[in-house]
């Protein structure tokens, strides 16, 4: 690949993916989601998920974002995955099974919700829809819970 390269020192600039980290919120066959009052892909429904911040681990960051967007303070129980969205970022997705009570839109949410698995709205990225798939082949084989 050809990269930018400063003539006077050498200095090679490497422009690589910003790391995000999101987190699936599944309890009792619902799923949280909040709607995003920003861009990209405002009024769409997605799960918390942001950029992770320096200093900051993948974990502590879907921790922050799922508090930024909801108002929850939620749990971790396992990484889900890792997934591409082919265009600036790599994200971290953990997953947590319960959804503490009193979700509430924040700042960067008009609106948040408990959705059944097979009545989702709109979402708003194109990893959205593998992130539930590959939750679903993990619960059925015994590897999250519903």
């Amino acid at each position: 690949k050809l990269r930018p390269v400063c003539k006077m020192c050498g200095f090679v600039f490497y422009q690589g993916p910003k790391l995000a980290a999101g987190m699936v919120v599944i309890d009792k066959g619902k799923v949280l989601l909040h709607r995003r009052d920003v861009g990209p892909r405002e009024g769409t429904w997605t799960f918390p998920s942001g950029y992770v911040d320096l200093g900051e681990s993948p974990a502590e960051a879907a921790i922050r974002e799922a508090k930024e967007e909801t108002a929850q303070d939620v749990i971790l129980d396992q990484l889900l995955g890792v997934y591409n969205n082919r265009s600036h970022s790599v994200s971290l997705v953990m997953y947590a099974g319960h959804i503490p009570e009193n979700a509430a839109p924040l700042p960067e949410s008009d609106q948040v919700g408990l959705f059944p698995l097979d009545g989702l709205p709109e979402l708003s990225f194109e990893h959205d829809h593998q992130i539930l798939e590959d939750w679903r082949r993990q619960a059925a084989a015994g590897k999250s819970q519903t």
